[in-house]
């Protein structure tokens, strides 16, 4: 089995790239051959992703179109893929291969990502996301004052919602 691993970049950035850089390795031993495929190239230094033995494609591209052709390249039987940036990135990879989504935060499940309402006190928001959302961005401050925010954020996160139902499984 091939299975290629998707990530926006290779540096170390934060949680998702800490368990990448645990995962590659221990994958690589489990499977016939593993790749990590990045949006961005640049050099991750000794703490970034990429792992010993383990291609990695950087730079795959600055278009969804690129990208999956990058992967096209590679032939995964699998991709395992944990956020590309944009939604329309990962939804490439979704239509051309079959894909496992790990879902590292709230994308796709809320517009402004924070799964929480600030007015009036902070606590968590228990809504799937949808067009009361819209409604309630204002009134319980989920996500900065611009309303026309709160739109272009919506729309991007029901598109990467939508991408969600064509995955063969999303991991939390």
């Amino acid at each position: 089995m091939r299975v290629l691993v998707a990530n926006y970049h290779a540096r170390p950035a934060g949680g998702v790239e800490t368990y990448l850089r645990a995962l590659l390795p221990n994958l690589a031993l489990r499977v016939r051959d593993v790749a990590l495929l990045t949006r961005e190239g640049g050099d991750p230094g000794p703490q970034g992703v990429p792992a010993a033995g383990v291609p990695w494609l950087p730079h795959a591209g600055d278009s969804p179109e690129a990208v999956a052709e990058a992967a096209a390249r590679w032939r995964p039987d699998v991709v395992y893929t944990h956020g590309l940036g944009p939604p329309e990135f990962d939804a490439a990879l979704i239509a051309r291969f079959p894909t496992v989504l790990f879902m590292h935060n709230y994308g796709g499940l809320c517009a402004s990502g924070t799964k929480c309402h600030a007015r009036p006190a902070p606590r968590p928001c228990a809504r799937a996301l949808g067009p009361a959302c819209l409604a309630l961005w204002l009134p319980r401050g989920c996500g900065g004052g611009n309303p026309l925010t709160a739109v272009r954020m919506y729309r991007r996160e029901a598109r990467r919602l939508r991408s969600f139902h064509s995955c063969r499984a999303v991991v939390v």
